[in-house]
């Protein structure tokens, strides 16, 4: 009976050490508020450190894009921030308190030229932008 006892113990505590796994898939399982959330956007959440105000990704030829943050209506004065993007093309911009992300918009530098500029209108706090295709 002791046998089966320490057997039945030792199982055990080898499923418990074992990470949850999907039966079919074989990927680890999520929590509830992760569940919708790409692998992508958790690993730049993080990076950010701070609740993300705006997230988006940029597809173009596998560089580092600088992305830059300015307000619709006086460009030169008011509230600005620059971020480049990762190696998947994502990019985030942290709450710093500054409103609706719809006051902005975004503008894309290949180097120190504009390659696009797009309005962030319809955005909401925490939104995502739709994805951007570069081509050049």
């Amino acid at each position: 009976m002791k046998k089966y006892f320490v057997k039945l113990v030792l199982i055990l505590m080898i499923l418990l050490l074992v990470p949850a796994t999907s039966a079919l898939s074989g990927k680890k399982k999520r929590s509830g508020s992760q569940s919708w959330r790409s692998p992508e956007s958790i690993m730049i959440s993080k990076a950010v450190g701070e609740k993300r105000w705006l997230l988006g990704r940029i597809k173009g030829n596998s560089q580092v894009i600088t992305v830059k943050l300015e307000p619709l209506t006086n460009p030169e004065t008011g509230y600005q921030m620059e971020t480049s993007t990762n190696k998947f093309g994502y990019y985030a911009f942290s709450n710093k308190g500054q409103g609706r992300p719809s006051n902005y918009k975004l503008v894309i530098y290949r180097g120190n030229t504009i390659v696009k500029q797009v309005s962030l209108k319809g955005i909401r706090s925490g939104g995502r932008v739709p994805d951007i295709k570069l081509n050049y």
